[in-house]
């Protein structure tokens, strides 16, 4: 039976990583259960990331914190660095 359509519009992307990270990458992915790569997963795995990305913001501590060099970066959700952001200019 042929896999349906898929709902969501997609398109290629190919992308070239260094042989190390691929083999890790597959490494993570593999399903013992299926002994293979589950199918999309590759995509998935990607997908999430962009995601991830950019529903997060990003904070240089640097400004902060005098001895961290510049790029000392932390990231995640906007409501977090809000937060994190009020605690240490109120602090």
């Amino acid at each position: 039976m042929p896999r349906p359509r898929n709902a969501i519009r997609t398109k290629d992307f190919h992308v070239m990583l260094p042989a190390e990270e691929f083999d890790r990458l597959d490494f993570y992915l593999w399903s013992d259960a299926e002994q293979r790569i589950p199918h999309a997963a590759k995509a998935k795995w990607v997908t999430e990331r962009i995601r991830e990305f950019f529903g997060s913001e990003r904070l240089d501590l640097s400004k902060w914190f005098h001895d961290l060099p510049p790029g000392s970066i932390v990231s995640g959700s906007p409501k977090v660095i809000k937060a994190l952001t009020e605690a240490l200019e109120s602090y």
